[in-house]
């Protein structure tokens, strides 16, 4: 499973990262902001975008109505983190078909929680197996 986290807070791209690996066993790619996210969906192929909504340069509700635009991306999850609650982003949410969103400040619970239900669950390694079956 590949996962574009989109964020201008490094610190909040390392906590996501750290979440999608150890609970997914996601492979994560990192943009700053929405033009370099832009610039990695066209490169990449990705089976969520967990994107930010105030960034510089770009900010996330023109990445998302831009992923929604594109027939190629148009059924791409995104789950989307915002500070702001407000019912008019909500709504623009909902109409932009978004998966899921969580709110900052991040809170990890949270985050696996709402990602569980966006993402398949994690597939057991190969060692894991081995060792449940001897015990």
């Amino acid at each position: 499973m590949n996962v574009l986290i989109v964020d201008d807070d490094s610190i909040a791209r390392l906590i996501l990262r750290r979440i999608l690996h150890h609970h997914f066993g996601a492979a994560t790619v990192e943009a700053s902001n929405g033009v370099e996210a832009l610039l990695a969906l066209q490169s990449s192929s990705f089976d969520l975008v967990v994107l930010d909504l105030r960034m510089p340069e770009m900010d996330g509700l023109t990445v998302l109505r831009a992923i929604r635009s594109k027939e190629w991306l148009a059924k791409l999850p995104v789950v989307v983190l915002t500070a702001d609650r407000s019912d008019e982003y909500v709504h623009e949410f909902i109409r932009l078909g978004v998966s899921s969103y969580l709110t900052k400040p991040l809170n990890g619970a949270l985050i696996v929680e709402r990602l569980a239900h966006v993402l398949p669950p994690q597939k057991p390694e190969p060692a894991a197996l081995a060792s449940s079956a001897a015990g």
